[in-house]
């Protein structure tokens, strides 16, 4: 499972692009509950997940600034 320090930080990337975790799992292609899994560490993503996360988050705070 996720680390409490891993889980925090997804979390807070994902606020800080200004996403919800519907937001989120949309553009990722996945339901809501799948983040939610992710940042409660009930379950950990992929790889493919984790980098499709990162450049999804990644694109919405370029936006922001």
């Amino acid at each position: 499972m996720l680390s409490k320090m891993l889980r925090k930080t997804m979390r807070g990337r994902r606020e800080r692009a200004g996403l919800t975790q519907a937001g989120l799992a949309s553009r990722l292609g996945l339901n809501h509950m799948t983040v939610s899994r992710w940042e409660r560490g009930v379950q950990a993503p992929t790889w493919a997940q984790l980098d499709a996360w990162y450049a999804a988050t990644a694109e919405e705070q370029g936006r922001g600034e």
